[in-house]
Formats: C-alpha cells, structure tokens, sequence
C-alpha cells in the first residue's frame, strides 16, 4: 500500500557491510545531515554499539518494521541496498552514497535517475543532491508517481508461468 502523503523525514538504511557502513556514516558526517534529524536504521546483523561514536546527536537509531518506517519519511539514504527499490516503489527518493561509484552496488534502474535517485560521492555532493530531491519533491510530485509506478509494475510481477517466459524470452 502507497502511502501518498509528504512526510520530510530521513532514513539512513545501514548495510550488512561493515567498512560500508562506517563510510556511508562518515560521508555523512561532511554534509549538513550531520545536524539534521535522521533516522539511523541498521542492518539486523548488526549492534547499534558498533556504530555508537559515529551517531550524531541529532540522529536516533530505530529498530522495528522497515515498512512503518518508510512511510514516516520522503527520503532513504543508503549504499546500494535493494530496498532501495522498494523506497522508490513506494514514492520515496533515494540518495546513495558512497566512496566509489565503479565498485557500488546499484539495485536501481535508469528510470528516475536524478529526479528520484542519485548517487552522492561526497559530503559536499550529499548537500547538493539531497537539496535537488527535496525540491523534486515538492515541484514534481507527479514525475515521482510515475517513476514509482514504473517500478511497481516492472519490478514487482506475480511469477506465473507466462510472466516469467516473457522475462526470459521463452
């Protein structure tokens, strides 16, 4: 279920990768997020006292459903998580961050890049991206439905026997 209200809230969806983690979290750190309010998610294999010298004041690590989290916010910052996807599907911009774009793993398809997602390599670029996809936000509310439903209907198909010849060109 779509959840079409705009919430400003920001989630940071840690990965299951340590050393990723840490860097997503001290790129953080050089952007002006560093003194926003955000949500701090991590991964279930992790300990939030793993990551406590790096949290922020101003950020608040949460546990629970990711799905109720999602629809308390607008934007999900992240490297290369598959929910990503999911974010998108459910009209949510997304922001990946990260040290190195030729070894990031990137779910998400060309469509919505840059109005919808972005890729941010640096504290610096985080401001500026995060900026344009708040103003994305409010200025192009129907080119975010669209992208969300392209990914709805592309990305999310029942597997019965005809859908997945035509995945497979069977």
């Amino acid at each position: 279920e779509k959840d079409t209200s705009d919430k400003n809230g920001i989630i940071v969806l840690l990965p299951y990768y340590r050393d990723e983690m840490i860097t997503l979290l001290e790129i953080l750190k050089d952007s002006k997020l560093a003194s926003m309010d955000i949500l701090i998610k991590l991964h279930p294999t992790h300990n939030p006292l793993e990551i406590s010298s790096l949290i922020q004041d101003s950020w608040k690590v949460v546990d629970g459903n990711l799905l109720s989290l999602l629809k308390k916010i607008s934007i999900v910052i992240t490297i290369g998580s598959s929910t990503a996807v999911d974010a998108i599907a459910l009209e949510k911009s997304v922001l990946l961050v990260t040290k190195n774009r030729s070894t990031m793993t990137n779910f998400l398809i060309k469509e919505g890049y840059k109005t919808v997602w972005d890729i941010a390599t640096t504290g610096e670029e985080i401001d500026e991206k995060f900026d344009t996809l708040q103003e994305i936000r409010k200025s192009k509310k129907r080119s975010i439905e669209e992208v969300a439903l392209f990914y709805r209907t592309q990305l999310y198909v029942k597997p019965t026997k005809s859908s997945i010849k035509k995945a497979f060109d069977l």
